[in-house]
């Protein structure tokens, strides 16, 4: 645990010029804060973010600054990684190596990394049967990034796999 916490502080403590999205993000966050819920809503699309990452963006604006925002998002995708490793991962040494290069991806794609994470715990909930679990996290990963809303194909597949009228 006080490693994830050291992990989280590095992460929601970086500076705007590290990574490649930062800087757009904290201009976006700006923006996001100043504007109301009512109007976010019914003009998201302006800011070419997802609503779900410019909702969660709105939310933290409240309770506090962009830092703040980098800690909700560090914590929400670190956590959700290391779950689906302690569910999935036999080899824990792979689970730590896997681990490290996720977490160097999230200081340059922090939107698309909370995806995958999300994205990672749907297949997890797949693989233990929990549907509708499944079904909640893709709708939040394709909220966060366009690309989860790929994994549909893969989610159908799963659904359909032992169907007999279906080559």
């Amino acid at each position: 645990i006080l490693s994830y916490i050291a992990i989280i502080f590095v992460l929601g403590m970086r500076n705007q010029t590290v990574g490649v999205d930062t800087k757009s993000y904290y201009t976006i966050f700006a923006k996001v804060s100043t504007v109301s819920f009512s109007e976010l809503v019914k003009n998201y699309y302006y800011l070419t973010i997802e609503v779900g990452y410019i909702l969660l963006m709105k939310v933290v604006s409240i309770f506090g600054n962009y830092y703040l925002f980098q800690f909700v998002v560090a914590t929400m995708a670190c956590m959700l990684f290391a779950k689906f490793i302690a569910d999935n991962m036999q080899n824990y040494f792979l689970g730590i190596i896997l681990w490290f290069d996720l977490y160097l991806l999230l200081f340059n794609i922090s939107r698309q990394m909370l995806a995958v994470a999300l994205i990672a715990n749907c297949w997890s909930c797949l693989n233990h049967r929990k549907k509708g679990k499944a079904l909640v996290l893709f709708i939040f990963a394709g909220m966060m990034h366009t690309t989860a809303w790929l994994f549909a194909a893969i989610y159908l597949v799963y659904l359909v796999r032992n169907n007999k009228f279906i080559i």
